[in-house]
C-alpha cells in the first residue's frame, strides 16, 4: 500500500509543478501581449515546450534550479 501512496504523491507533485509552470507562462505571455502565442501554445505541445524553454520554465531547467 505504501508504494501506491508514494506513486500517487509523486504524480500529484508532477501535476502541480506542471500546472504552476504553465500558469507562469500564461501570465508572462499575457503581460507581454503575446496572445497569439498563448493561444497557439494551448494547442501545440512542441510550441509550448519552446516557450517554456524561452522563459526558463521547462521541466529540465526547473530541476536544475532545485539541484543547485
Amino acid at each position: 500500500m505504501r508504494f501506491e501512496e508514494l506513486r500517487r504523491e509523486q504524480y500529484e507533485k508532477g501535476l502541480s509543478d506542471a500546472t504552476e509552470r504553465l500558469n507562469k507562462l500564461t501570465v508572462l505571455l499575457a503581460g507581454q501581449g503575446r496572445v497569439d502565442d498563448l493561444i497557439k501554445a494551448a494547442s501545440d505541445g512542441e510550441f509550448q515546450k519552446k516557450l517554456l524553454q524561452e522563459f526558463g520554465l521547462s521541466k529540465k531547467e526547473s530541476n536544475e534550479e532545485v539541484n543547485e
